[in-house]
């Protein structure tokens, strides 16, 4: 699990140009100009080494499924407990890995969820387990979370507030406003 790069550079477009309202893209500053971040592939080739902070180890598909959800709280080996949250993104576009896993074979269009993902990169060999996970070329890093003002409830969403299980829910906000009543 990686703290956010601090070369990274997020750009929300929007601030840009109306019609970019929604869009961003993120990268380094290279000689001048705005650079792609490296991807998956090149993150867990060592794309990173010296560039950012660990906050702790796991797991490949735990990794992948803590990014999907965006926080979480690890547990270390000592039974000590950190709540971690979203930091940042490499810029590259979430690629859901169920897609492949039926277009191949591997799981069963009718049987497809998160636990059949799991279950399936836990049984894979471990390249190929790997191969899969790359193909979302999407990253993202984390910071630990010591500003939560109630540490019962979750992390703070996008609204600013804390995030109550059962009850908050992520929401695109191409079609739903942040706050907007959901039934």
């Amino acid at each position: 699990v990686y703290e956010r790069p601090a070369d990274l550079v997020m750009v929300d477009l929007g601030a840009f140009r109306e019609e970019l309202a929604g869009q961003r893209i993120a990268g380094s500053v290279n000689g001048g100009h705005l650079r792609p971040y490296p991807d998956h592939e090149a993150i867990n080739a060592g794309a990173l080494e010296g560039k950012a902070g660990v906050i702790g180890w796991m797991r490949p598909t735990d990794l992948l499924f803590l990014q999907i959800q965006g926080s979480g709280r690890v547990r270390f080996r000592n039974n000590t407990e950190m709540r971690i949250g979203y930091d940042g993104q490499n810029g590259h576009p979430y690629t859901a890995i169920g897609r492949p896993l039926i277009a191949e074979g591997h799981i069963a269009r009718e049987d497809m969820s998160m636990q059949a993902i799991r279950d399936w990169l836990d049984q894979a060999p471990a390249e190929e387990a790997r191969r899969i996970r790359e193909m979302n070329a999407s990253y993202v890093f984390f910071r630990e979370l010591t500003d939560l003002p109630d540490p019962d409830l979750g992390p703070l969403g996008a609204s600013g507030l804390q995030l109550t299980a059962g009850r908050s829910l992520a929401v695109d906000r191409r079609y739903h406003a942040l706050g907007a009543p959901v039934w």
